[in-house]
């Protein structure tokens, strides 16, 4: 019995030992976690300011450059199109304004004529009116 529980303590004490050292490894895994923690953290920290400062690429860029350039081309070209056709309107209000006063002068000239027309036929009937009357004084 003496033996056995000899035998006992030795394989306790053994085991012991092996309980000392998984406690001990426990708790140097459990240090270099919180470490790994920290520098996880650190990392992520790291990355956020990184990212902050990435540029976008080049080609990415010279992409929207260019969009950019296309849609002021055709702005420009929109803009050349209603200027030309606000020059091309303006120059058909011209012709539209000089037709007016050619009409309006047409019109006076035409009631000047009609003026004229109304008094040449009171003259032609006056003139009408002596013949006949000159006519019935030498028919007497």
């Amino acid at each position: 019995l003496a033996a056995k529980v000899a035998a006992m303590n030795k394989a306790q004490a053994k085991l012991q030992g092996e309980v000392r050292a998984l406690k001990a490894q426990g708790v140097d895994a459990a240090d270099r976690l919180k470490a790994d923690k920290a520098a996880l953290e650190e990392a992520a920290s790291t990355q956020s300011e990184l990212e902050s400062q990435i540029v976008t690429s080049p080609e990415k860029l010279k992409a929207e450059l260019e969009k950019l350039a296309q849609k002021a081309d055709e702005e420009r070209a929109g803009t050349a199109e209603a200027h030309e056709r606000a020059k091309a309107l303006h120059l058909q209000l011209e012709a539209l304004s000089r037709a007016e006063e050619d009409i309006a002068k047409a019109v006076q000239a035409m009631d000047e004529a009609q003026a004229e027309v109304s008094r040449h036929k009171g003259v032609a009937r006056q003139v009408k009116d002596v013949k006949a009357a000159l006519k019935v004084a030498e028919d007497e």
